[in-house]
């Protein structure tokens, strides 16, 4: 459900898209991530997430260290609704870089995917990855106004990698997207060809109307800062292992998301 710049296997992986009506910066989107990931290549390796935000900096990442299962705990709350087939597959449709640490990860976000080769160099040489030039242009000419996110990582053994989630002004307040594009070899992806899943996607409004949705039992002792950016009800859809779809985002109207309709989500690259 994402991409890696070196041959990489994701299993498990449980991702969160929600909007909040923030009292200072308006409607925002919510973008989570969590997986279980083995670096199968020589050296650092770094999942590649496409967002489609106006900018995102280091205080855009909600501080999620000390709560590993806050992610499993919506993926817990989303109904077993069986995966119901095929989803509609939708049509194709200059700044410096900023590297910091966050968690087990060091991430990358660049407003520019070109300027991406240049950031790297910044990153701890273990977890340091090799990039293609055909992965960067492919993400310079499909998401040109999309701000790039690398979690850049290092580990042979598989692990349950902590949540990543931070908040957004959005590009289309409309819909929410969940960056499904997928290829862990490195090369740049195959938007024609069907990919395997193996998700649980969870859809949450923070301070939308109850009773659409499934209660989620955050941690008790769960901190303000991060609670208040987090739905008390989540719904959304499991696709269980080899899951074949097209190869592209998940995207729901904002009025189906808050309305719990999962059943108009949709596949493709907007």
């Amino acid at each position: 459900m994402c991409v890696s710049l070196g041959p990489a296997e994701f299993t498990s992986t449980i991702a969160f898209a929600g909007i909040r009506n923030h009292p200072e910066h308006g409607l925002v989107h919510l973008l989570g991530y969590q997986n279980v990931v083995t670096d199968l290549g020589e050296g650092g390796n770094a999942m590649v997430l496409h967002v489609p935000a106006w900018e995102l900096t280091p205080t855009h990442f909600l501080p999620v260290t000390g709560y590993p299962d806050l992610l499993e705990r919506m993926a817990m709350a989303v109904p077993q609704v069986p995966y119901p087939g095929e989803v509609d597959w939708m049509t194709m449709s200059g700044d410096e870089p900023t590297v910091f640490p966050y968690g087990a990860y060091t991430v990358v976000v660049a407003p520019d995917p070109t300027r991406i080769p240049g950031a790297l160099e910044r990153v701890p040489p273990g977890r340091r990855p090799r990039l293609s030039p055909d992965l960067w242009r492919f993400y310079a000419d499909v998401f040109p106004d999309h701000v790039v996110v690398l979690c850049c990582f290092d580990n042979r053994e598989p692990v349950t990698a902590h949540p990543v989630l931070f908040w957004y002004a959005p590009l289309e307040p409309d819909v929410v997207t969940i960056p499904g594009v997928d290829c862990h070899t490195g090369d740049a992806p195959d938007l024609s060809t069907s990919v395997a899943r193996d998700h649980v996607l969870a859809f949450g409004h923070v301070d939308g109307p109850p009773g659409r949705g499934v209660a989620v039992r955050h941690p008790r002792k769960l901190r303000r800062k991060l609670r208040e950016w987090l739905p008390t009800e989540v719904t959304g859809v499991h696709l269980p292992p080899d899951t074949m779809t097209a190869n592209g985002d998940f995207r729901l109207a904002r009025e189906s998301l808050t309305a719990g309709r999962v059943e108009d989500l949709e596949i493709g690259c907007g």
